[in-house]
């Protein structure tokens, strides 16, 4: 169009030094990420450097478009129409004045000066400016979005530059046939024309090709995982260890983002830092797992990081010792004061671990002895304890909270006719009894409206007869006990012992008369020494029953 081409030279020199300025940043950008940072943060960086490239490719085919504009056709300079376009925010403006309006202008300019050059076209340059605008915004929203805006705008740009150098290289007076040129000589490039549009083409799938190769030589860790070791038992709610072997193979230091998982739910993670060709074993501590059965521990890394899926294992959580006391007995429950009684009780170790526990003996909540027990899991052992209070009585033995009674007796056994109580002296009326049996006998009265209510208690030794006096008047109920050895603490016999009491009510009655006074004297034999009848009919009683002495 008589105006300014574009020097290919010129243009082919400018692009190959600022490739040469980017690959210089990219060296730069990559020895401190590679130091300092992740392979995801390296990677931003070279697609930031890769950004910039690109930018300023685009600015100096600006700057050589609005160049190649014939003198006096706008008041608007190469410097500006590029320079713009680095205003944040107004660039989204002014991409539009650059491109779709270069197009514009020089499509106004080939009608008039050279009608028959190629025409622009000018949906393209807008396509790339509406590509231009949006590609900010869908990196806000999708990455993914804005990566594939961002590559259809790079293709827009690639035919804009092929149909704007043939514009602008071959107008139409000149502009010789397809494949041919002056001189009638056709020259190749690769088996292909070697027209100037193809030239821009060849250059650009330079560039791109040589930014793949930067990319590919750059030096950067590459990770592996080549061990997992597993505990194969660990015990339930206590925590546990395991580990991994991570190796850099890589040609470069970085960072390995590690977790493990139990049974598919991330438990633990952390990060490993190596040097190229360095091999690591990382501790990984694991929660304490609290329901007992197997787990699969298993590896999950970072983004872009692969591990062998037969870094996978099992780990039997067991359950924890629990111990559980059994079978308290007493041998012998009944002891005589002064003897000793052997306590033995069962413990269990309900769980799968070993473990000890301290075993208690109290006597009446107090403790007393005291032994530490050591067992593996599953198994029981019996324990021994020797007891020998010091006083009669009742006591409450207990292991562990497991217990059992203990009666200690004192034997003593009272003088024949020995009133054990008497609530009912003050009378006239006389009880005598006479034990023809081999064994001891003690007779108790009661009153009809309490019968477990001792009054009178008398002890008649085996062969031998017994009196009591002064019984007041009244009716009451005769029970009495058979046995041996009599325990002066619990007012009873503990040995061959039978409980009985005679179906009738007696009554004491005095008589006052002018000669004096007579009263009742009731006499009871035990062990007739004639086949005769029993003075009265008797009957058994439950030990429950009888009326306690005291």
């Amino acid at each position: 169009m008589g105006g300014r081409k574009i020097d290919m030279p010129f243009l082919g020199c400018s692009l190959g030094g600022s490739l040469v300025f980017v690959i210089t940043i990219l060296l730069v950008a990559k020895r401190i990420a590679v130091e300092s940072y992740s392979l995801a943060v390296q990677l931003g960086v070279i697609a930031a450097c890769v950004i910039l490239y690109a930018i300023a490719v685009k600015l100096l085919f600006i700057y050589q478009i609005w160049s190649a504009l014939p003198e006096g056709t706008t008041r608007l300079t190469p410097l500006q129409a590029a320079g713009f376009l680095l205003i944040p925010l107004f660039n989204l403006y002014w991409v539009f004045v650059a491109l779709p309006g270069f197009s514009r202008l020089f499509n106004r300019c080939r009608e008039e000066k050279a009608p028959g050059s190629p025409e622009l076209p000018e949906a393209l340059f807008l396509a790339y400016g509406i590509a231009w605008v949006f590609v900010p915004g869908a990196a806000a929203v999708s990455p993914s979005a804005a990566l594939t805006l961002a590559a259809a705008g790079w293709i827009i740009f690639i035919l804009i530059v092929l149909k704007t150098g043939r514009a602008l290289n071959m107008p139409a007076a000149t502009a010789p046939p397809p494949g041919e040129q002056k001189g009638g000589q056709e020259q190749a490039l690769w088996g292909l024309p070697a027209t100037r549009p193809r030239l821009y083409g060849l250059i650009i799938a330079s560039l791109v090709l040589t930014a793949v190769i930067i990319l590919a030589l750059l030096p950067r860790a590459r990770f592996r995982v080549e061990q997992l070791t597993v505990p194969e038992e660990a015990v339930a709610g206590e925590a546990f260890t395991v580990s991994a072997t991570v190796k850099n193979y890589g040609r470069g230091p970085g960072q390995y983002e590690l977790s493990v998982f139990v049974e598919g739910v991330r438990s633990r993670e952390t990060t490993v830092h190596l040097a190229a060709g360095c091999t690591e074993t990382v501790p990984l501590t694991i929660a304490g797992i609290s329901k007992p059965g197997s787990y699969r521990i298993s590896l999950g890394l970072g983004k872009m990081q692969k591990v062998p899926r037969d870094l996978e294992q099992t780990v039997r959580i067991l359950k924890p010792a629990e111990f559980v006391i059994s079978h308290l007995t007493l041998q012998p429950s009944q002891i005589n004061l002064g003897e000793e009684t052997a306590v033995r009780v069962r413990v269990t170790n309900v769980g799968e671990v070993a473990g000890t526990v301290p075993v208690e003996l109290t006597v009446d909540g107090t403790p007393e002895q005291k032994k530490q027990l050591t067992l593996e899991g599953e198994s029981c052992e019996e324990l021994s304890f020797f007891v020998a209070p010091p006083e009669p009585g009742r006591y409450n033995i207990a292991v562990n909270g497991v217990s059992e009674t203990l009666e200690v007796f004192k034997i003593e056994r009272p003088e024949n006719g020995a009133v054990l109580v008497n609530k009912i002296a003050g009378g006239h009326g006389r009880l005598t009894v006479t034990n023809n049996r081999d064994t001891d006998v003690v007779v108790l009265l009661t009153g009809p409206a309490d019968p477990q209510t001792t009054l009178l208690a008398l002890y008649v030794r085996a062969a031998c007869t017994a009196h009591a006096g002064g019984i007041m008047d009244g009716a009451y109920i005769i029970y009495f006990s058979e046995g041996t050895d009599w325990d002066s603490y619990g007012q009873r016999f503990t040995r061959n012992v039978t409980y009985n009491r005679f179906n009738t009510v007696d009554r004491f009655t005095t008589i006052h008369h002018s000669g004096g006074f007579t009263y009742t004297i009731l006499n009871i034999e035990f062990g007739l020494r004639e086949p005769v009848e029993e003075p009265a009919a008797i009957k058994p009683v439950e030990a429950e029953l009888f009326p306690a002495i005291f």
